[in-house]
């Protein structure tokens, strides 16, 4: 972040935005490695937001998906989940399903999220994680 910054040639605040997982807040079964990792880099975004608030120009986010309709990471999850946990298919896809709204985040959505976040978050979000899970994490 510190050569994004020296490199910011606009004079407005960067944007740095790294993308978790809602798995961070619910768990997902057949993926404990990966959900540690994300869990480090929300708190590491947290961490650096605190540190170059009012010393840098630098708004940062962490942006939380949910599960994502037509994405290879859903085929590979129910793969995992029939293959370690002896679910059936229809059991594994199901898994995907269970947040209020019975669907998968649409591209269309997760692009307006990352729009929001690029352009129109106010600074005082900086260090904020956006979990966008259709509402599994509630």
């Amino acid at each position: 972040s510190e050569a994004l910054y020296q490199n910011n040639i606009h004079g407005r605040p960067l944007r740095i935005i790294n993308t978790s997982s809602m798995g961070t807040q619910i768990g997902l079964r057949a993926s404990p490695a990966y959900v540690a990792s994300k869990a480090g880099l929300e708190s590491m975004t947290k961490s650096l937001a605190k540190e170059l608030a009012g010393v840098r120009p630098v708004i940062m986010c962490c942006i939380a998906p949910g599960g994502i309709q037509d994405t290879n990471m859903a085929t590979y999850i129910e793969e995992s989940l029939v293959r370690t946990r002896g679910m059936t298919p229809e059991q594994a896809k199901a898994y995907f399903t269970q947040s209020p709204l019975k669907r998968n985040m649409t591209h269309e959505e997760l692009l307006a999220i990352y729009k929001f976040a690029m352009f129109d978050m106010p600074e005082y979000m900086t260090g904020t994680v956006l979990y966008c899970t259709g509402g599994m994490g509630v």
